[in-house]
Parts: C-alpha cells; structure tokens; sequence
C-alpha cells in the first residue's frame, strides 16, 4: 500500500503547488513553503526510505503549534505544557494509525518514544524561531534519526524518563537556573541518557548541572562589580546546555547501541572536564593571585580568557574528581575509568583554557564552541588512556 500512497501523496502535493503558484492568495508564500517542505519529505520518503508515518505525526505537531499560539495571553510553561499534550496525543494517533493502514505491526512504546522525542524537538525549535515548516522539518529529521538504532524500550521507561526530565526542567526554571529553552534542550538531553544509557548517566548531569548553578552564584555580586560575572546571572539557555552536554549524549547513544565501556569512560570525562571549567571559572575569578596567560605564563586581568590561577586549577581539578566519585559510587565505572575520566577530563578543563587563549581571543569560535571542543578532547583523551592502561 505503502508504494501506491507515496506517489499519490506527492501528485497531489505537486496539484497544491501549482494552484498555489496561480492563485497567490494572501499569504501565499508560506503556504507554498509549507508545501513545498511537505514534497521535500515525501520524496524523502519515496527514495530515501524515511517512513511515512513519522511524517504523518510531524504534520500533527501543527495543533500543538495551534494550541501554543493561541495561549498567547497565558503563561511560557501553561503554552509549552499545551504544545506537548497536543502535539504528543495527535503526534502518537496519526503515527499509530498511518502504521496500521499500511499494514504494518507498531511497536507502541518505539512509537512513543519517537513522538514524544519529536514533539520536544519541535517545541525547542518553535522557541528558538516561531517557523511551522522549520518546526515540522526538524521534528521529522530528529525522529528519522532514532530510527536506525534500533533500540528496544518500554512504554513505563520511555515515560518516566520524559515526566522526570521535564519535571526537573521546570524546577530549575522556577529557580532561575535555566531559560525555558534550557528546559527543553535539558528534558531532550536526560530523556535520552536514561533511556540510552540508566538513571545513573542523568545523576551524572544533575550534579554538574548543580555545581554549576551553585558555584556561578558564588560571590556573584563581587563578580558582577569586577565585570567578570557569567551573563545573565549565569541562567543557562539551550545553547549552554548542548555546547556541555552534546558530546557526552552521544557517547551515551553509542553506549546504549554497542555496550562497550570506552563509552562510559568517554562519556564521564566529557562531564568532568564541563564541570571542572565550571568551577575553575567561576571559583578561580575569585582568587587574589593575579591570573596568568596559559600560553605565556604573563599576568593577566581577571575574567581574561585563557587565564589560570592556582585556585582554578585546584577547583578543575576538584570538580572532574566529583563527577567521577560519583560514578564510581554508583557502579557506573572502575578503578581503570576513574583514572582515565579524570585525568581526561582535567586536560580537557586546560584544553578549554588554551582554546580560549587562541581561538576565543581571536573572535574565530565563541565560549559555547570552546566548550564543545573542549568536552570532545577530553573524551577522546580518557578514551585512549583507557585503552593503553
């Protein structure tokens, strides 16, 4: 059925168009992106195998856009609360049935998991740029995505592991830890570790998470007077949460696919060298020694990027310790990962310092690029101290 539907879909997309292109009724240019966006999808899924049913649940995505738009008078959290009641129920619906019709058996909780993921991706999207087809595009890729992983979930899991995210999510909102965005980028980020990896992965951000809302508050108001404070007062937005977060979700997604342990030791040390950057920042800004260049040794004012101090490097070193204590405690690693996370996950801390001496300075990558780098050198570091001890 499913030969037969595709190219009658992509007829009549092509028909919509047209009438589009002739009539040019008011507003007509983003009915003619939406539908040219709708060709683009379908033709993906007519050579290139992307199954028609996730696009049936990301055109379902536009109630819950709807139901966000039309709540403009109510609050952030009541307008995305609303995108994901809608967008998820419809989302599942039309993915459920579309399974059907094409005479398939769906995997309910795969199924779930896939929206629900999707429906978060769409909303941080809608947020990041108020666009339907952006939206709609983007939730489609994402779940087409977790498609090839093949992962087996349980409908319990895949809900709790989205409730307690997104419930924590908003704590922090509450608590001016994070914009709403973070909130969305973070449900996206611990919903995945847990069900890539265990609650035990999402315990290891919740800590850097933590320490690193505790420690930017640290003597904040003598930061702020010196002009060395975080922006913001130091409220993570979702760029924040992925320039420190993205590379220790892949080594989780790659854990969930292979099982082998190089991963977890990637991951952790990713985690460590964020936290430890965290701390060494925000701690060592505090220090009465005189900051120097790491790539000179020569005095530099504080807050200067590439700057370090004893105390910074002493906190580093502190914060990739936490981390990697925790997992132990929690069984998550052995003597062996413990060693090769924190030692990773330190230089990564001094990568961040070097990066920031040369390429920040410069104006070529910004803090969140820095970060990034740095959390990838860190894991590939403790992953071959790993491999060689």
């Amino acid at each position: 059925m499913t030969t037969q539907l595709i190219p009658l879909l992509i007829l009549i997309n092509i028909v919509v168009i047209t009438v589009i292109a002739i009539r040019r009724w008011e507003g007509y240019y983003e009915d003619m992106r939406f539908a040219f966006a709708t060709l683009t999808l379908l033709f993906f899924a007519q050579f290139l195998g992307l199954p028609i049913s996730l696009l049936g649940s990301s055109l379902a995505l536009l109630a819950g856009i709807y139901a966000f738009n039309t709540l403009h008078e109510k609050g952030i959290v009541e307008r995305v609360l609303a995108f994901f009641a809608t967008g998820i129920t419809l989302s599942f619906i039309a993915g459920l049935l579309i399974t059907y019709l094409i005479g398939s058996v769906p995997d309910l909780a795969f199924i779930l998991f896939l929206v629900i993921i999707g429906t978060a991706a769409g909303m941080l999207m809608h947020l990041i740029r108020e666009d339907a087809v952006f939206t709609i595009v983007g939730a489609c890729m994402v779940m087409w995505s977790f498609i090839y992983f093949g992962i087996e979930v349980e409908v319990l899991n895949v809900l709790f592991a989205f409730l307690f995210s997104l419930i924590l999510g908003f704590i922090s909102y509450r608590e001016r830890a994070i914009e709403i965005t973070g909130v969305l980028g973070g449900t996206i980020l611990g919903m995945l570790l847990i069900i890539f990896g265990d609650i035990r992965w999402f315990v290891i951000i919740f800590i850097f998470s933590m320490l690193g809302s505790i420690f930017t508050r640290y003597k904040f108001e003598s930061k702020l007077k010196a002009g060395i404070a975080e922006s913001k007062s130091g409220i993570r937005n979702y760029r924040n949460i992925f320039a420190n977060g993205l590379v220790g979700l892949l080594m989780a997604v790659a854990y969930g696919k292979y099982h082998d342990p190089v991963f977890i030791v990637a991951f952790l040390a990713s985690f460590a060298s964020a936290t430890g950057d965290t701390l060494a920042s925000e701690i060592g800004q505090t220090s009465h020694d005189q900051p120097v260049m790491i790539t000179t040794f020569e005095p530099v004012p504080p807050g200067t990027d590439g700057g370090i101090t004893a105390l910074g490097e002493l906190s580093a070193l502190f914060g990739a310790f936490i981390i990697v204590l925790a997992a132990y405690i929690m069984g998550m690693s052995d003597g062996t990962c413990f060693l090769s996370a924190l030692i990773g996950g330190y230089l990564g801390v001094n990568f961040d310092s070097l990066l920031g001496a040369t390429l920040e300075r410069d104006k070529i990558i910004g803090n969140d690029g820095v970060n990034l780098a740095s959390t990838a050198f860190a894991a590939i570091v403790a992953s071959a101290i790993f491999y060689i001890i």
